[in-house]
């Protein structure tokens, strides 16, 4: 799908972020209320509503001509076949989708020998237009229902879908002319796959990002290939920012230290990590102070309405606060990551922003980290942030242990073996500083790297046919790569052209 144009996509959309309040950056300048609310939905918890359209065609007699070469049946019959196959249809529908999407209240119309709709158009756009800020999809079935589809995608700049036929390669390839958003899925897998990348669009664009930041905004960036233009993100895709300085962040890790429903979530959820483990070099208590990290960061989340996070280590690290609380934020990101919500580490807004996509897209949890050239044919991405959720959010966690990040015996991190994880494929995307254009390749693990060490270990090490000509890459899009379990390279140029981006995918 070639590249459109993003304002019309977003339409769809605009109601929600209004909704949740503010364009661009906001900023706490005073201290909010205590009290956390619940955190919004996160990217796993967005579904795509599909209005399904059903047309009947309905002949006014019965007559043979190019047409209708075969011997026909009056119209109270045809009627009566719609009437009779309509529910099945949205039955078969219902069954395909399971719970990746809402199927809501089907629309029954008939249309003539012109393909035009009986009656009134005017009468089924009243009964469309009390849904149009709820519907994701309009999905056509029936005998023809071309010229009203069309109609339909013109005046609510939404996404059509028509079974793959001749009317409905029609449908898409007239809608795509006017720079809108027409589909012909050939089958059920293929009608699920569009869901999906519906589904990682609408989540990207109901991203609400918690930022906690000490540096004000004309202090250049430690990463200066970091997106910093807020007022973009906005106006583009509808995400938002919200920024959180240190003083808040410290009455949050205050209050979950000294109140006593917060300290005993704190102690429950401490044993389950630790007796999950398969094993632990790290002292209880220092597994106490990063879990309560997680809290104050998810209670924060909750108050200014944020589904993904993002806090730059380095920065927390020299205001002295890590060592005084006994905490660094690996952790955090893991956990957040393994319950659906974004979370990058460094205040990498590139990786939050793929790592946004990828999870919507995978509905998995995926991996964050550096990216190292070992040969001419393997690199290795590594940081301390990895998921027990990496295979998918209905499977069982990975193995894995906890281990301390710093020398003196705190800070603690999830450690994954990747060698012992049976699937090898891998996708590994990045997002480059203007937030236009995206850089994946598809990749097998091979090994783990850096097991024992301390720091941001360890690493996947990834067979990759070409990877110095990879890291020539990284020139544009910077060192950090996010990876998920399993190849979505196809996926991605798909959502990348939905979302009016353009991508690199890496060939030698």
């Amino acid at each position: 799908m070639g590249r459109m144009n993003r304002r019309h996509f977003l339409e769809g959309t605009l109601a929600v972020s209004a909704a949740l309040g503010g364009a661009g950056l906001a900023r706490s300048a005073v201290r909010a209320d205590s009290t956390a609310g619940p955190v919004p939905p996160s990217p796993r918890d967005v579904k795509i509503n599909i209005k399904p359209l059903y047309a009947g065609m309905v002949h006014s007699g019965v007559w043979v001509g190019p047409c209708r070469p075969k011997e026909t049946r009056p119209p109270e019959q045809e009627r009566a076949a719609h009437k009779k196959r309509f529910p099945v249809e949205i039955e078969r529908l219902r069954n395909t989708v399971g719970s990746a999407a809402n199927v809501l209240e089907p629309i029954y119309y008939e249309t003539d020998d012109y393909f035009d709709v009986r009656g009134s158009t005017d009468e089924l756009f009243a009964k469309l237009d009390d849904e149009k800020e709820e519907v994701d999809l309009y999905l056509q079935f029936g005998s023809v229902g071309r010229c009203f589809a069309s109609l339909v995608g013109e005046r609510y700049k939404k996404p059509v879908a028509i079974p793959y036929t001749i009317s409905g390669r029609e449908l898409s390839a007239y809608l795509r002319g006017k720079n809108l958003e027409g589909y012909t899925p050939i089958d059920a897998d293929e009608l699920n796959r569009l869901l999906a990348l519906l589904r990682a669009r609408k989540a990207f664009r109901q991203t609400k990002i918690l930022e906690i930041i000490n540096r004000p905004q004309k202090i250049p960036r430690r990463l200066p290939n970091v997106i910093t233009d807020y007022e973009y993100l906005n106006r583009e895709f509808g995400i938002r920012v919200h920024q959180v300085d240190f003083d808040e962040l410290g009455e949050e890790v205050a209050r979950v230290r000294e109140a006593k429903p917060l300290v005993e979530q704190t102690q429950k959820l401490t044993d389950g990590l630790i007796a999950g483990a398969v094993d632990s070099n790290i002292e209880r208590e220092y597994v106490v102070a990063d879990v309560q990290f997680y809290q104050a960061a998810r209670n924060l989340m909750g108050r200014h309405a944020c589904n993904a996070f993002s806090i730059d280590c380095y920065e927390i690290c020299a205001s002295r606060l890590s060592e005084k609380w006994k905490t660094v934020p690996c952790l955090t990101h893991s956990l957040l990551k393994d319950e659906g919500y974004p979370s990058a580490c460094e205040g990498d807004m590139n990786a939050l922003l793929i790592m946004d996509l990828l999870m919507a897209l995978t509905n998995k949890a995926v991996y964050m980290g550096n990216l190292h050239i070992h040969s001419e044919e393997v690199f290795d991405i590594n940081h301390s942030v990895p998921g027990l959720k990496m295979l998918g959010y209905d499977t069982p966690d990975l193995p894995y242990q906890l281990r301390y990040r710093i020398a003196q015996g705190w800070g603690t991190k999830l450690q994954i073996d990747f060698s012992k994880i049976e699937e090898k494929a891998v996708t590994i995307a990045q997002m480059n500083p203007w937030s236009n254009q995206i850089l994946a390749v598809r990749g097998d693990v091979i090994g783990v790297d850096g097991m024992d060490e301390i720091y941001c270990n360890p690493g996947a090490l990834i067979s990759f046919f070409d990877a110095k000509g990879y890291f020539k890459k990284q020139d544009t899009y910077g060192h950090h790569g996010v990876m998920a379990y399993g190849d979505y390279t196809q996926d991605l140029e798909r959502l990348a052209g939905m979302l009016g981006m353009e991508i690199e995918v890496y060939h030698a």
